[in-house]
């Protein structure tokens, strides 16, 4: 009885501090982003064209991107603001500081559109066709100015380029459900105009109790003013995103957010109580001063009872604190984190018709993959781990592959990896919720049959492209002491969206590390045969070097099309370059397309990449630079690097190997399933090819051959 009145008073505990962390957060939100230092992935949503470059956040495309024109993006703070109270109608004030950068592009035509704060329905929801001169705020065309319904928003614009439908250009204006400010001010000053390319510094402010949002623009040593008076409460519901949007048309420029801050409080109107109501008082014909009362027996009883239940209560309270307090902690966390959630089984039993067979996508060696509906409307993908039939060293395995998996790529996002919605962790399984990918795995295009179109050589070296900025990210750009090693890179963890983007999935063999701690060596080799470095296997020890192993056998087999263990391909490659003709290695397909400069130089950067000893390889920075610049200078490799002789002086007999590497313990080849299934794709690391050249999963007790 006790223990289940603990529960009780724990649940009702808990639920008392997540309601009034709620309110909290409601009646006052504040934050300072420096994206210098990171991306607060878990705070901010990125959506459209805008994404962390370290140290700014790019709004709209860049010079990375082949075309900047038609642009639109978005960066909004993840939680809801209380703008105002329907109970009480009070407004909030707030304050919002940001610095930010407009770049003209590299041609001579006039810079266009601008970026604007804003502050709209919640959750922020680019409108279409948005780009252009209505800067990712409003529906085009430029006819239809005037915002309605979800589209309704509040915004201080910095436009850069004339619209002659309601004003000229390079100005500073506040906008109220239209493109037409309601006030303005001409950034007019020479070489201190928002198409300057200085460095910018906005504050805009909202008092409750004057309604009045004013605008302080600072360029260099110019100053600029705007106010207006705006009440919130006709224009916008009470609670709202608030964020940064930008976008380019026919003409473009950079957008670039360096840094923003905002605070906002809901104070409650101070209204005086009403007066107290006279007590009631009864006296009796003839009475001589206030009557006395009896307490009845019943009421003492009562009162005595309810004391010793609040003893009790406040024991149990105490007896059970730090059992409390830890359970609060865990669930609050839940309800009120950032980024990805939790779902309830019974949810994702729901969202994929009870695991129906016919909306699986995919089967590995230890998960499965379904398509489902969440309670969003948004599809996925719901990776549910097996455990039937796994032993306890297994199901640890798998265990700590989930934890990881959730709790590395929680912190990430980047447009070219896999979105994570949420997970699952209860009784019945394991389970992972992504975004779902609409075209697939890469295997599936450059190995098997039964797809309806092949990948052109444009289409493979966008994918590489994205797949070296999602590496790039990973290794550094996301945060300044800490970077990630994906450990597992290969083409049925590339996922490609409808536009065949790659994204970076499957992240259950990832490890978070510091820059300043020392390598740690793992029990297991662990990865997928033909992509594993041959100092991972020597040592155990995992680094960003292993990744960029990996990232080159991927660009070796994106221009020859054959799979690591044909040929073997590393050993031919190099044996042609050694030749001075390494183009030969490419896939003849491919070579009637042209750019045969743009493959070699994929080729040798791919060999760059593989080299045996780590210090020889280059960073994936450094990778990235020559890739896509044509004029960026090829390395110069030695003519021969086919057969691999490992650090310790290891040969290639595989008994050798056996001998020198008891933490592999006996070795045997165990076959993967990953590839079992040919379903349309959905999440890395599950998905299905045609009867193409395989690669193998290793775990421990799995043979390595290295080229």
């Amino acid at each position: 009885m006790a223990l289940t009145l603990s529960r009780i008073l724990c649940r009702c505990y808990s639920l008392i501090i997540i309601l009034f962390v709620h309110a909290r957060l409601a009646a006052s939100v504040s934050f300072n982003f420096d994206f210098a230092t990171s991306d607060y992935a878990s705070e901010l949503n990125y959506s459209n064209d805008s994404y962390w470059a370290k140290p700014v956040v790019e709004l709209t495309k860049d010079q990375r991107y082949d075309s900047m024109i038609n642009s639109v993006g978005r960066v909004w703070y993840a939680q809801p603001v209380q703008l105002w109270d329907p109970a009480t109608r009070a407004l909030a004030s707030f304050n919002t500081t940001f610095s930010f950068q407009i770049k003209s592009g590299n041609d001579s035509r006039t810079p266009a559109d601008g970026m604007a704060f804003f502050l709209s329905c919640y959750p922020s929801v680019t409108p279409h066709y948005s780009d252009g001169g209505t800067l990712g705020l409003i529906t085009g065309p430029f006819s239809n100015l005037t915002a309605s319904g979800d589209e309704r928003f509040v915004a201080v614009e910095f436009d850069t380029h004339s619209n002659a439908a309601w004003e000229s250009g390079n100005h500073v204006g506040i906008d109220v459900n239209s493109m037409a400010s309601v006030a303005s001010k001409d950034t007019d000053l020479p070489g201190r105009n928002l198409s300057s390319g200085l460095p910018m510094k906005a504050t805009v402010t909202y008092r409750n109790d004057t309604m009045v949002m004013s605008v302080d623009l600072h360029i260099g040593d110019a100053a600029y003013h705007v106010s207006a008076n705006v009440d919130l409460r006709q224009n916008l519901p009470e609670t709202v995103a608030v964020g940064m949007s930008a976008a380019t048309g026919s003409l473009f420029e950079v957008h670039q957010l360096l840094s923003w801050s905002f605070t906002s409080d809901l104070g409650a109107d101070k209204k005086p109580p009403p007066p107290a109501a006279a007590p009631d008082q009864t006296h009796d014909d003839g009475a001589k001063g206030p009557s006395k009362h009896r307490v009845g027996p019943e009421v003492l009883a009562l009162a005595i009872v309810s004391g010793f239940l609040c003893l009790v209560v406040l024991l149990l309270i105490a007896c059970r604190f730090k059992m409390v307090s830890r359970w609060c902690q865990r669930h609050a966390g839940e309800k009120l984190g950032h980024g990805p959630r939790r779902y309830q089984y019974l949810e994702l039993v729901k969202a994929t018709n009870k695991f129906d067979q016919k909306r699986k996508l995919g089967r590995g060696g230890s998960s499965e993959v379904y398509l489902g509906e969440d309670d969003q409307g948004r599809r996925v993908a719901v990776k549910k781990l097996i455990s039937i039939g796994a032993t306890y060293a297994d199901a640890r395995r798998r265990r700590r592959e989930f934890e990881a998996e959730v709790d590395i790529i929680s912190r990430l996002r980047h447009k070219n990896l896999v979105r994570l919605f949420g997970w699952c962790d209860s009784s019945n399984g394991l389970l992972l919720v992504y975004e779902l990918i609409s075209q697939g795995s890469l295997d599936k295009y450059l190995y098997s049959n039964e797809t309806e179109r092949s990948l052109t050589w444009d289409d493979r070296y966008r994918i590489i492209i994205g797949l070296v900025k999602a590496l790039g990210y990973l290794h550094g750009e996301h945060s300044g002491t800490k970077y990630v090693v994906h450990g597992d890179i290969k083409p049925s963890n590339i996922m490609l969206d409808e536009d065949f983007n790659a994204k970076l999935g499957d992240f259950g063999l990832a490890r978070l590390l510091d820059y300043r701690a020392k390598a740690r060596t793992t029990e297991n080799v662990m990865g997928t045969q033909g992509y594993i470095e041959p100092e991972f296997v020597e040592t155990g020890k995992r680094s960003m070097e292993s990744d960029v192993y990996s990232f080159g056998i991927v660009l070796l087999e994106m221009v020859t099309g054959l799979g690591p263990l044909r040929r073997p391909l590393r050993s031919w490659v190099w044996e042609l370059y050694g030749q001075n003709n390494v183009l030969e290695a490419a896939s003849p397909t491919l070579r009637s397309e042209t750019n045969d400069q743009q493959m070699e130089r994929v080729l040798v950067v791919g060999l760059w990449c593989t080299q045996p000893v780590r210090k020889e390889r280059p960073s994936i920075a450094h990778a990235m630079r020559v890739l896509e610049h044509a004029d960026a200078e090829l390395p110069v490799l030695p003519p021969s690097r086919g057969h691999v002789t490992l650090l310790g002086g290891l040969s290639e007999s595989p008994e050798h190997r056996r001998d020198a590497w008891p933490f592999l313990g006996k070795l045997s080849l165990v076959p993967s399933q990953m590839y079992s299934n040919t379903a349309p794709a959905a999440i890395a690391g599950e998905q299905g090819c045609g009867n193409a050249d395989r690669s193998h999963s290793i775990e421990q007790g799995s043979s390595i051959i290295i080229e």
